[in-house]
């Protein structure tokens, strides 16, 4: 059984990952799909769900090893193991869920000229220099500035400015 693999704090987790996602909330069969999952659960942990991992800069913006580990054991784990009633067993909250979907409608306004991972990419890593930097950055100039040395040449200026207005849009800053 699940429960005994995998915590409630991990259910809950799972619980949040399918309302946003769907049937398959945990699907890391790509290098994309993997920064998502990593994303997306900052994010959520961002906007205030109690989610308890912590997170170092990396590559490809904040990274979580233990929320990687929990990741792949859920992805290698049979489906039919997996509650069908989650919501049952580990409910979300109005609040949370409120939340979650914060992060759903900003998802629904990124642009099309690139994919999902790359805007919450960009987000995350934006979010993480001006909340969890050392040393810490003020401002989104300064964020911008910062970004670009940690990451030359991946992302524009005109996408850079975009996620910024989205993330005042949705109050991740």
């Amino acid at each position: 059984m699940i429960m005994s693999v995998l915590g409630s704090k991990h259910l809950f987790l799972y619980n949040c990952l399918k309302h946003i996602d769907g049937e398959n909330p945990v699907d890391l069969s790509t290098l994309e799909k993997r920064v998502e999952f990593q994303k997306k659960v900052y994010l959520l942990k961002a906007l205030g769900l109690p989610l308890d991992y912590s997170y170092g800069s990396y590559i490809k913006g904040p990274y979580s090893a233990s929320l990687a580990r929990l990741g792949f054991t859920i992805y290698e784990m049979p489906k039919e193991s997996i509650p069908s009633d989650i919501d049952a067993i580990e409910p979300i909250d109005k609040e949370d869920l409120g939340r979650i979907e914060i992060l759903k409608s900003m998802m629904k306004d990124f642009p099309e000229k690139n994919n999902k991972a790359y805007w919450l990419e960009l987000i995350s890593s934006i979010h993480f220099l001006l909340t969890q930097a050392f040393p810490s950055v003020s401002g989104s100039e300064n964020a911008k500035k910062r970004l670009n040395l940690w990451k030359p040449s991946k992302f524009d200026d005109e996408d850079i400015e975009y996620a910024i207005s989205l993330m005042r849009k949705y109050d991740f800053m």
